[in-house]
């Protein structure tokens, strides 16, 4: 994934209010034994912090961002206000200087 240098004019701008959610889990054969701490400020602004021992293979934490959800009936039934992305999203990340961020 390339970047560039940070210019706030250039982000997208979300329509109504976006929720985010996160999870940790492992895709390998050790125990998921990643944590992940999550803070939303505002409907344009949150944070995630995790921590993927080294000693796991397959750990893994994840973001999203959205503004509903289906349900399980059948046929499924969406809760929400759907946001439109438009043909393109820019966001702005910030990580830790040489790990891997995966598109």
């Amino acid at each position: 994934m390339t970047g560039t240098t940070y210019n706030q004019s250039a982000l997208s701008t979300f329509t109504g209010t976006p929720v985010v959610t996160s999870a940790h889990a492992t895709a390998g054969t050790g125990t998921d034994n990643s944590t992940l701490t999550q803070t939303q400020a505002s409907a344009t602004t949150f944070s995630n912090v995790s921590t993927i021992p080294g000693t796991d293979t397959g750990d893994f934490t994840y973001s999203t961002i959205s503004w509903g959800y289906f349900d399980t009936a059948t046929p499924p039934v969406f809760h929400g206000t759907g946001g439109s992305l438009g043909t393109s999203v820019t966001l702005a990340l910030n990580g830790t200087v040489g790990k891997v961020l995966d598109d």
